[in-house]
């Protein structure tokens, strides 16, 4: 195993919200000023994977296996799959990359962990990212292999390759810090792809299709964001390369804690983030950090949540507070 530096460490010092309210200093005093650290990758040598995210060598399990998942096989069971493992044929490679884990099949961690990670990684030319076939059924992850042209190695299912020299990039800093030039790169790179034009849109990302973190009083919201000129889009109903021609052309963007906000990325600048949240979701910033990096405008409003577990609970937003925030919305 051989480490190298590949991005040197950086201090990344943050604004505070445009609304920001000193009682609700304890939501962001750990993310207004982060350290990221040198960014290294990991070489390995005589690697098998397989499409289930198991690597392994001879008789062991890389720690890489059960990045954001728990290591929930038994020993019995461990060597019973490294045993049959041992006698099945394998593809063979001499080099590829692995820059995924068990999240990275989630549209924001797709966008801002592999696809980072892959910016930082370009000078490994002619060497393939290693993508589970079940990925690609994905509308984003197999349109943006395609626009940002990487070069992939399909793991098929029931089949295991090998790897002579694997590099890896593990995920060092935890979702909700950026690289500014990386992930520019990486919207430029996509928007250069959309050339449709639409008029400037200001969107409202319903999540009422979704399992949990929904807005209690949709309805209400709904009718106030329509008299200020917001349409309403349920982003699973649309495809990929609409939803970016959407983006492309807006400028605000108002929704509940959830990917739809990562499509911040393609907004025109200087644009407007209004993120409804959990008053207990002190851990949830990544969608302030990257308003943040974006030198976007970023609002809040506290919703009076149905249960402690910020991930879960659904919000019921103050119309009030919701029309104070719209009036405070800027734009050059």
């Amino acid at each position: 195993m051989k480490e190298k530096t590949i991005f040197k460490g950086f201090l990344d010092k943050r604004s505070y919200p445009s609304n920001f309210d000193i009682k609700d200093v304890n939501l962001f005093k750990n993310d207004l000023e982060i350290t990221v650290p040198d960014i290294k990758t990991i070489s390995y040598s005589s690697i098998c994977i397989n499409s289930d995210l198991l690597l392994w060598k001879n008789f062991s399990f890389l720690k890489e296996s059960y990045k954001y998942r728990e290591e929930n096989h038994s020993r019995l069971n461990k060597i019973k799959f490294l045993l049959k493992s041992s006698i099945t044929p394998k593809v063979k490679l001499k080099k590829a990359l692995w820059i995924i884990d068990s999240w990275s099949e989630v549209y924001y961690h797709w966008i801002f962990d592999v696809l980072q990670k892959s910016t930082l990684l370009k000078k490994e030319k002619g060497v393939k990212i290693l993508i589970p076939q079940s990925f690609l059924q994905h509308e984003y992850i197999k349109e943006s292999i395609r626009i940002l042209k990487l070069e992939i190695e399909i793991i098929k299912p029931n089949s295991i390759i090998k790897v002579e020299k694997l590099l890896t990039l593990p995920t060092v800093i935890y979702s909700g810090m950026f690289i500014n030039e990386k992930i520019i790169e990486i919207r430029n790179n996509i928007l250069s792809n959309i050339n449709q034009k639409r008029d400037t849109e200001r969107i409202y990302i319903s999540r009422k299709n979704a399992v949990r973190r929904k807005v209690i009083n949709e309805k209400q919201v709904i009718e106030v964001l329509k008299t200020h000129n917001f349409k309403v889009y349920y982003l699973e109903e649309l495809s990929w390369q609409t939803q970016l021609s959407i983006f492309k052309n807006s400028n605000t963007i108002i929704s509940i804690h959830g990917s739809g906000l990562s499509n911040m990325l393609f907004l025109k600048n200087k644009s407007n983030i209004v993120e409804f949240r959990h008053p207990n979701s002190a851990s949830n910033n990544p969608f302030y950090a990257l308003s943040s990096t974006l030198k976007f405008n970023y609002f809040y409003i506290l919703g009076v949540p149905s249960s402690d577990n910020s991930h879960e609970s659904d919000l019921f937003i103050d119309l009030k507070e919701l029309k104070n925030v719209i009036n405070s919305l800027k734009y050059d």
